[in-house]
């Protein structure tokens, strides 16, 4: 059952035109967060803020952007290897990282919702 194929040419370079741009995608996204890191480090110097409180708030915005990151690449990396292998375990990993990465941003988005519903509910609050 390891190598039986049960995805048609066509659904094969789909995923791996997808799991092309995921990478891409992974990899801007680490490279923005090393250069939101170093901008604020830059800006710490000229200001004199503490290298902690820099780090710890880039960091800790930037772990969500970290994570959906690393979720992509292993999309990749899986969906290269199922396809190049024909393995079904493979295969089933890259779209369990997939659907992951978009589980994540889908309780972002409903977060940030929240978010805004409250700020215009005390927007609306306070104008009253």
């Amino acid at each position: 059952m390891e190598n039986q194929n049960i995805l048609s040419e066509q659904k094969k370079i789909a995923i791996a035109d997808c799991a092309k741009w995921a990478r891409i995608l992974g990899i801007a996204t680490i490279a923005s967060i090393i250069i939101s890191l170093a901008s604020s480090l830059i800006q710490m110097s000229s200001s004199g803020i503490g290298i902690a409180t820099v780090l710890a708030s880039t960091l800790l915005g930037g772990s969500i952007s970290i994570a959906s990151a690393v979720l992509l690449i292993y999309f990749y990396k899986h969906a290269t290897d199922g396809i190049a292998s024909g393995s079904s375990f493979s295969m089933e990993r890259s779209l369990y990282n997939f659907k992951w990465y978009f589980a994540l941003l889908g309780i972002l988005f409903i977060i940030g919702i929240c978010f805004a519903c409250i700020g215009g509910l005390v927007a609306g609050l306070a104008s009253a």
